[in-house]
């Protein structure tokens, strides 16, 4: 596990359980071979200190289920149908992902948000709104959306990947939202798939 051995894990586990305050059972070995061989599932005292052990959130760790949270294994999903409910689920997967992992994030502020965010306000909010709830989507709307894309490009340029994520999925999540709940023609849909492609 984590390239350490049996009794190196089991010594940290300990160690980082002490840290939190945790008294955890002796036989620390066995438990950590039982998990890699047996496919037990340590209870959530020893899912918490293995995670201080392998610096990994406490929040990652409460959303995902063992062993999704270990480091290494959020590998890429890619079994989805071909299908608009095939690209919803790997959209929703997508942003789980990203928003769980958030260490590489990095903070935006002040002129750059304010910015940023100002395109949000040219929206028609009424109409917007009515359409992520299962009212009708029209041309006017998908084109708003779409002309998103080209304002974060430019502000990826101006303030790096890691400082445009955060409005990325957001638009991602609106977008995923619009195709979920709204009722659109074919080409519409098509449009509105290609904008969430495009953000991803």
């Amino acid at each position: 596990m984590f390239g350490w051995s049996l009794e190196n894990t089991a010594v940290r586990i300990a160690q980082a359980g002490r840290e939190i305050g945790l008294n955890l059972s002796a036989d620390g070995v066995q438990k950590v071979w039982r998990w890699e061989n047996r496919g037990v599932r340590p209870d959530a005292a020893n899912q918490r200190a293995l995670a201080r052990a392998m610096g990994v959130p406490e929040e990652r760790v409460r959303l995902l289920h063992w062993p999704q949270w270990l480091p290494g294994a959020e590998t890429a999903r890619v079994a989805f149908p071909w299908s608009t409910q095939g690209a919803l689920e790997a959209l929703e997967a997508l942003m789980e992902d990203a928003l769980i992992d958030r260490r590489g994030f990095m903070t935006v502020s002040g002129v750059a948000v304010t910015a940023a965010a100002s395109g949000w306000a040219c929206a028609e909010p009424d109409r917007l709104t009515a359409s992520a709830h299962g009212g009708r989507l029209d041309e006017e709307t998908v084109a708003w959306v779409e002309d998103r894309i080209p304002a974060l490009r430019k502000l990826d340029d101006r303030l790096s990947g890691g400082s445009v994520l955060r409005l990325a999925l957001a638009d991602l999540h609106m977008v995923t939202e619009l195709i979920s709940h709204s009722s659109y023609s074919a080409a519409l849909g098509q449009r509105l798939l290609r904008t969430a492609a495009e953000l991803a």
